[in-house]
């Protein structure tokens, strides 16, 4: 079952920074890819639903707050981004539920400060890999360089703005390669990965 989960993981993460990059992708492929994601996000959660009988039980220490608001704000991301997404679409699925307006700047909201959300999640969950890499002098390097990298990458491509609305309109530098801002997207990814992971560094145990 770990292993189904990993490769369930994997394709989720995969497909969530494509869906950064719908305007370079195609209209029509970032509805039905959402689509999917949604439905492996389902999955993803039926697979995990022992973490949800957990929440009404023990004690809420820091670390379990934490954690507990990080997979909430991940929870509710995907919420607004399917709600949002079907008042868009075009090709897939096109269900009035909000205005146009309103479902845009949802959407947007929704997506960074999500894929924010869920990258933290994923560090939490990675800690443990990721520190036994880190013993090493080359992974203690490796680790600096995509630190590095994704907030380079974050800063270049806007995302605070689109995070607090400062523009209300994504842009992409169409003359940049797709693998580039791939490449750029996946270090932001590790960058928000490693913060979650320094979140995780309590003393105080978790069982969710």
């Amino acid at each position: 079952m770990k292993k189904e989960r990993l490769i369930l993981d994997i394709i989720m993460s995969i497909l969530l920074v494509f869906q950064m990059l719908y305007l370079l992708i195609g209209e029509a492929y970032h509805e039905w890819a959402g689509i999917l994601l949604i439905l492996l996000f389902l999955v993803h959660n039926i697979l995990n639903r022992k973490w949800y009988k957990a929440i009404p039980k023990g004690k809420y220490r820091r670390k379990r707050i934490i954690h507990t608001t990080i997979n909430t704000l991940c929870i509710i991301s995907c919420i607004l981004l399917f709600i949002s997404g079907l008042s868009m679409a075009r090709h897939a699925l096109p269900i009035s539920i909000i205005p146009m307006g309103a479902a845009r700047i949802m959407h947007m909201l929704a997506a960074y400060w999500g894929f924010i959300a869920i990258s933290m999640h994923i560090g939490l969950h990675m800690r443990v890999f990721v520190e036994k890499i880190g013993r090493r002098t080359t992974g203690k390097i490796a680790i600096t360089i995509m630190i590095a990298g994704g907030l380079y990458s974050f800063i270049k491509e806007r995302i605070p703005y689109y995070l607090f609305l400062i523009d209300e309109f994504v842009l992409f530098d169409y003359s940049t390669p797709i693998l580039f801002l791939i490449l750029e997207y996946l270090l932001i990814m590790c960058l928000f990965m490693m913060l979650g992971i320094l979140i995780s560094k309590s003393r105080t145990s978790l069982k969710a």
